[in-house]
């Protein structure tokens, strides 16, 4: 019995992004955040947007049980980050959600990832203005110029190791 990991689902959906062709940076969260948010600030070129991706919590999950496999929900996050003039932030930031929900909810995307799944949008997270940087720790608002978002996912999933956890 064989199926994918929490992790493959990062990877699939990692490539996805970068695939789109709408992000010059994709990368996960903690280890690339301080990357994406310096390449965009560093660039300062409108029309700029990274992505990171936020491995979340699993939680056992009571939907279509299946013998032999756990089935959980795990919660995917995906910040982004944009840099543009007041004029056109607002529509680019609802471009790239469109992107991202696009991304997420094309069967495509998730091609290779064995067992059975279900992708479900959660929420978008604004934020709002703050005065300081935006940082791994803050990825969400309004800072300088730069804006962040984030677009939270349930993914319900069948793993292969039912009785080994």
């Amino acid at each position: 019995m064989s199926a994918s990991t929490p992790f493959d689902m990062l990877t699939v959906i990692r490539e996805a992004l970068i695939d789109s062709g709408s992000f010059q940076y994709v990368g996960y969260y903690p280890l690339d955040v301080k990357k994406a948010l310096s390449n965009v600030q560093n660039i300062q070129t409108t029309n700029y947007a990274t992505a990171i991706i936020e491995d979340g919590t699993e939680q056992q999950s009571d939907e279509r049980i299946l013998n032999g496999y756990d089935n959980i929900d795990y919660y995917v996050t995906i910040y982004y980050f944009i840099i543009g003039n007041k004029g056109i932030t607002l529509k680019l930031l609802h471009d790239y959600e469109t992107i991202i929900k696009g991304i997420m909810s094309t069967p495509a995307t998730y091609t290779g990832i064995v067992g059975a799944k279900v992708v479900y949008f959660q929420s978008t997270n604004k934020g709002t203005k703050t005065d300081t940087e935006l940082n791994e720790m803050n990825m969400i608002g309004y800072s300088e110029g730069m804006v962040g978002r984030s677009i939270t996912y349930r993914i319900n999933m069948q793993v292969a190791r039912a009785g080994t956890c």
